[in-house]
């Protein structure tokens, strides 16, 4: 998504905005699903607020689609841009503020989200005659959702209530890993944890279907991507300073390499942190593009990254990865509280400097040592129980 999707997003912003709407209309759907017949054999899919087109719901939707044929797989968007595209390529979709939309809700058999049910109905909480799937953002790094910090507020309070209410409603949440299939039921307060794998990571059949214009991409050049998690609140710290930009963009064109950074989604279109990224010829900041990670990964030859969940996806590809915790004692402090063993379970190297980023994208010789690649290869076996890319089958297998 880029600039001609700004102004959706502001529309959707602004209504997000107008709760007491959103909660009506969620009010009204909970009331009305114990009146209206569910329609057998159907599902309504969303993903990132409803406003864009990635998660696992895109995968699962388009195997559904593309493979199975099976157009009862419809997707539920506020985003009218994207509306009109699925719709103009015969795929099934329904625009949010429509009667359709809001019918469709009710009659679906199960609404198959990847985070909020705000991704298939209009605010964060949906109650009511509803069979919810969670297919889940990502693995854990850090504590997110129940597993969040307690705060004694009554806000805090209120809202830790309806989130654990939400969750439990839950039919099923889905997931990789035995190793941490138990922080996931801690995090949503649901058992109900089901081990198939991400439809996401099926990364030799995903080819069936290219979403993303990525042609900003160098061909033939070496790739590195910079992909951090959001962050709640400022750590005080930035990642790069201008000085290192400078220096690291005469290494890259030296090398011939190109670094594209790209925050997370939850920042939206602020960027990086970096103003005046156009100076540097080999450094480009997608922050605005809003583009699915997914296939971007694909593309690129080494990872950067600090606490995302991005690192599992990308294990799977087995290609480079280079933590880059340059705020951790802050982030730990101010943000989340890191529930596995940073330093320990995951494979490295790790940089906190600039001074030791530099060195380690100056020299990739520690990419082919047999110790790190023993590392990772227990890295990915620990964290990714299927890497077969079988995921969408067996998930829609367990739907249908």
């Amino acid at each position: 998504m880029g600039r001609e999707n700004f102004k959706d997003i502001i529309e959707m912003k602004d209504f997000m905005k107008n709760n007491p709407l959103s909660i009506f209309l969620n009010s009204l759907l909970s009331i009305l699903s114990y009146l209206i017949k569910k329609q057998k054999g159907t599902f309504l899919v969303g993903a990132r607020f409803g406003k864009f087109f990635s998660e696992n719901s895109k995968y699962l939707y388009l195997y559904a689609n593309k493979i199975k044929n099976n157009d009862n797989f419809v997707w539920f968007t506020r985003n009218k841009s994207l509306f009109k595209r699925l719709k103009k390529e015969g795929l099934p979709v329904v625009y949010a503020f429509s009667f359709r939309g809001f019918y469709k809700i009710l009659t679906s058999e199960k609404l198959i989200i990847s985070s909020s049910p705000k991704e298939v109905s209009y605010f964060r909480y949906l109650f009511g005659n509803f069979k919810i799937i969670q297919l889940c953002h990502g693995n854990g790094i850090k504590n997110v959702d129940y597993l969040s910090p307690k705060s004694k507020s009554l806000i805090d309070y209120i809202r830790k209530y309806f989130i654990k209410k939400q969750y439990s409603k839950y039919d099923f949440l889905l997931h990789t890993s035995r190793k941490t299939k138990s922080i996931i039921s801690k995090s949503f307060s649901n058992g109900k944890v089901i081990l198939l794998g991400y439809p996401r990571n099926d990364f030799k059949k995903n080819t069936f279907y290219t979403y993303e214009d990525l042609e900003f991409i160098p061909s033939n050049k070496k790739i590195f991507l910079y992909a951090p998690t959001y962050r709640d609140v400022n750590t005080g710290k930035k990642p790069f300073q201008k000085k290192f930009l400078y220096k690291l963009n005469e290494l890259l064109k030296k090398k011939g390499y190109y670094l594209i950074m790209k925050n997370h989604f939850h920042d939206e279109v602020k960027g990086i942190g970096v103003s005046n990224l156009t100076k540097f010829e080999n450094i480009l900041d997608i922050s605005e593009k809003n583009l699915d990670i997914q296939e971007l990964l694909q593309k690129v030859d080494i990872l950067i990254t600090d606490y995302s969940s991005s690192c599992f996806d990308f294990s799977l590809l087995k290609k480079p990865i280079i933590f880059y915790p340059y705020d951790y004692e802050q982030y730990v402090l101010n943000c989340k509280k890191i529930i596995i063993n940073y330093f320990n379970d995951l494979p490295g190297p790790f940089a906190k400097t600039e001074e030791e980023l530099f060195d380690l994208i100056s020299d990739l010789s520690w990419s082919k040592r047999k110790s790190y690649l023993k590392k990772y290869e227990k890295f990915v076996a620990d964290f990714n129980d299927f890497k077969d890319s079988k995921s969408c089958e067996r998930v829609y297998e367990k739907l249908v």
